[in-house]
């Protein structure tokens, strides 16, 4: 009996060494320790084929490790895992830090919108010019009037007479950042060409070239000596530029800044650009 528990003794031994060392590769060094009575235990189980108090033989038992004077360890199983979501001040917190970067970001979002407008107002000028060539090679080289005719007929203004050189796009002369709320009778619609409503932004420089309306005259292109310093078109609220010549330089009159205090001009030799409030001496505005 006690032979044949010996020999049963010494094979539990040997298997619970055995599964010690894979243990052993498996756990970090500093935890070996915390579950060293557990591995053995679980491994002499295994082996046997029986719970680790029936390989101590009759009326023994194992008391658990505990280590030099300490509790018991606990086994990997044992640690607890805990888990918790945000506090109401880690979120205000998060809130807080969203709400200074948004307020950092709009106006700089702000301006790019109001650069990518002031940039598509160009680009309609830049037709505007363009249009105002080819109307001038159709008509013997007269630059395009203000009015078509001699009476007052809105719907021969010089939006309306360019509107066929555009492809009767007449959506070209709302520019991109008008405020209608500010627009003149004139051009705030009510101007019709080829059954199309025009909603304007721009104004025309008269001196440019009133046409027979009010006894006003027409100039060639070849009659303008400085094309490049020339105005001959602004943003605006009414169709017509009533400029004139004052003792400090220009004066607009119906110009609006639609682009934060900036407007953009084009020129009679169809180049564009932007100026500042207030409108820069340095432009022509007469022939």
């Amino acid at each position: 009996m006690k032979a044949a528990w010996e020999t049963q003794r010494g094979d539990t031994t040997s298997c619970a060494r055995e599964s010690s060392r894979a243990e052993r590769r498996l756990v970090p060094a500093r935890m070996r320790s915390s579950v060293r009575w557990l591995g053995a235990s679980r491994a002499e189980a295994g082996c046997a084929g029986r719970s680790p108090a029936e390989g101590l033989g009759p009326g023994r038992t194992r008391a658990p490790y505990r280590g030099p004077g300490g509790p018991a360890p606990l086994s990997l199983g044992a640690f607890p895992r805990t888990s918790r979501g945000f506090t109401l001040i880690e979120l205000l917190v998060v809130i807080a830090i969203i709400a200074i970067l948004a307020s950092m970001l709009l106006p700089m979002l702000t301006n790019a919108q109001n650069v990518a407008k002031r940039a598509a107002c160009q680009n309609n000028m830049k037709q505007f010019g363009t249009a105002i060539m080819v109307y001038a090679d159709e008509n013997d080289e007269y630059m395009v009037p203000n009015y078509g005719n001699a009476a007052y007929d809105i719907n021969r203004f010089w939006p309306c007479l360019l509107a066929s050189h555009l492809g009767y796009a007449v959506d070209i002369f709302a520019c991109p950042a008008l405020d209608r709320t500010r627009l003149t009778y004139e051009n705030a619609g009510n101007q019709t060409v080829n059954g199309l409503r025009i909603v304007s932004g721009y104004a025309k420089n008269v001196q440019t070239g009133h046409g027979p309306a009010f006894g006003g005259v027409t100039y060639k292109l070849k009659q303008f000596t400085d094309p490049a310093k020339t105005v001959v078109v602004t943003d605006g609220n009414h169709v017509n530029m009533a400029s004139w010549v004052a003792d400090l330089g220009a004066v607009g009159q119906y110009t609006e800044y639609w682009h934060n205090l900036t407007l953009n001009l084009l020129f009679v030799d169809t180049h564009v650009m932007s100026d500042r409030s207030p409108i820069s001496v340095k432009h022509r505005w007469t022939p």
